[in-house]
């Protein structure tokens, strides 16, 4: 009984190394790239990857950053003239009226802020959200994705589609 134990000890190492062996030798970095989570990203590590800040990336990929956001710099430096004509635009995308002081925005992956009115209704937010991904980018289902975000702007779905495919290698 106990050489039998021994046989299935044996078997079972040689199954591990084997297969960590083959695993070891084919290039996986670009699939553990595209495949972690927020949750699975360790303190330690840099949100920096590849030249891309994600830690100013939105969860569509746009660039939340002062110079290219326009609300985020109206908000950054309470731009009222800013604010006004964003909130003009936003009546038109939204079917209400909006206040200057309604038109905000601190990105869309603060938690320590609270979120504008087109965050809360923005259906890439919820949905990478809830998949616990850092950008649309980094998910699986992107190509085939038809969210409604996408339909209305396709520029975006292509951006956060060239950001995939630049993790990819």
């Amino acid at each position: 009984m106990k050489d039998r134990q021994s046989r299935c000890e044996f078997i079972k190492t040689g199954v591990t190394v084997g297969t960590g062996l083959v695993l070891g030798s084919m290039n996986f970095s670009c699939y553990t790239k595209l495949m972690k989570t927020k949750s699975q990203a360790s303190e330690s590590e840099s949100p920096v990857s590849e030249g891309i800040d994600f830690s100013k990336q939105a969860y569509c990929s746009w660039n939340c950053d002062e110079k290219e956001c326009q609300i985020l710099r109206a908000t950054l430096s309470n731009d009222l003239e800013a604010k006004k004509k964003i909130a003009r635009r936003w009546a038109e995308r939204f079917g209400r009226e909006f206040t200057s002081e309604e038109i905000f925005c601190y990105g869309c992956k603060v938690e320590d802020k609270p979120i504008a009115y087109a965050l809360e209704v923005c259906t890439v937010r919820k949905c990478a959200s809830k998949r616990d991904v850092i950008t649309c980018a980094h998910c699986d289902e992107l190509p085939t994705c038809d969210n409604e975000l996408w339909t209305e702007w396709p520029g975006l779905k292509k951006k956060a589609e060239e950001l995939r495919n630049k993790l990819q290698g």
